[in-house]
């Protein structure tokens, strides 16, 4: 579900290349990634081995409010390391007996259309009532943490910091336990 790197990190000198999907909720509030670069950038690499540095992506993640427990459709794990935690808290979830998801919809051009689709973001929604939690995890800046976001999971603010940032090395290929064993091969878990 999620384990904390034992080593603590400093924010690289990164910029930002393009947009990539973002989730928005209510008045463009919600989840917010850019790709980018860095010439740091090895310094975050370097929790996996290097033959897999290929299969990952690095994106800084914004999120600037609540967002509804759900899964990640594309994405099957993340190594993010927080820049900026804000008074946030990570949370995973399990379903309630009998609990079914939503697909989020967005309006395009007048006409509903599900997120997923526009976005390849996000596989499932649910709503509180539906989920029980079942971990939890409050970042500190430099640390780091795996997140297996193919399982359900939300981050929801516990004070009046309104922003979250962290730099997210993301996959598509590895799932959770791959990326641990990875973690664990370099001496990062």
């Amino acid at each position: 579900m999620f384990v904390q790197l034992k080593n603590t990190f400093t924010t690289p000198l990164y910029t930002t290349v393009n947009d990539l999907e973002s989730w928005a909720g209510i008045d463009g509030r919600g989840v917010h990634h850019k790709k980018i670069w860095s010439p740091e950038a090895e310094q975050l690499y370097n929790v996996i081995p290097r033959d897999h540095w290929a299969d990952f992506e690095l994106t800084v993640m914004t999120i600037n409010s609540v967002l509804l427990p759900h899964r990640d459709n594309d994405l099957i794990s993340t190594i993010n390391f927080y820049i900026q935690p804000g008074d946030y808290r990570t949370v995973f979830y399990q379903p309630k007996l009998g609990a079914e998801f939503t697909q989020p919809k967005v309006e395009v051009s007048g006409s509903e259309v599900p997120l997923e689709q526009q976005l390849g973001y996000v596989k499932a929604v649910y709503q509180f009532d539906d989920v029980e939690e079942v971990d939890s995890f409050t970042a500190d800046a430099g640390q780091a943490y795996l997140l297996d976001v193919r399982e359900i999971h939300t981050v929801i603010p516990t004070g009046n910091d309104t922003i979250r940032k962290a730099l997210a090395l993301r996959t598509k290929k590895y799932g959770y336990d791959e990326v641990l064993s990875m973690l664990t091969q370099t001496g990062n878990v």
